[in-house]
């Protein structure tokens, strides 16, 4: 057996990088909260590590990576996926094709894109 992660709806833009993250302002706009500390964060609380001081040792693997480390599964939401698709459309003033080329390059790496 293997644990399975789908993301969906407004949660999508946890499937993303951190590049993604920072260039379209997701922690801010959104108001994103640590879930450690509770406070306001540009950081996906997602790829947030122990190693660099962003959770407790004990929950080392308690991120997107150590769960897929693991031997888990990460699914993102196709249909969700359009909007960061439509959010890199709009704010780098590229057509669909392009903003998809580039949506692509910034999923996190070691997810699946599912069909809804």
């Amino acid at each position: 057996m293997a644990a399975v992660v789908v993301i969906r709806h407004s949660a999508i833009p946890l499937a993303m990088t951190q590049e993604f993250w920072d260039k379209y302002r997701i922690g801010k706009d959104r108001k994103v909260k640590n879930p450690i500390t509770e406070q306001p964060t540009t950081r996906n609380p997602v790829l947030l590590s122990a190693d660099q001081g962003e959770l407790p040792a004990p929950m080392a693997s308690f991120n997107l990576d150590g769960m897929l480390k693991g031997g888990g599964i990460a699914l993102a939401c196709n249909l969700a996926f359009g909007d960061c698709v439509r959010t890199i459309a709009k704010n780098d003033k590229v057509d669909d094709a392009e903003a998809l080329k580039r949506a692509l390059t910034m999923l996190s790496p070691g997810q699946y894109l599912k069909a809804s």
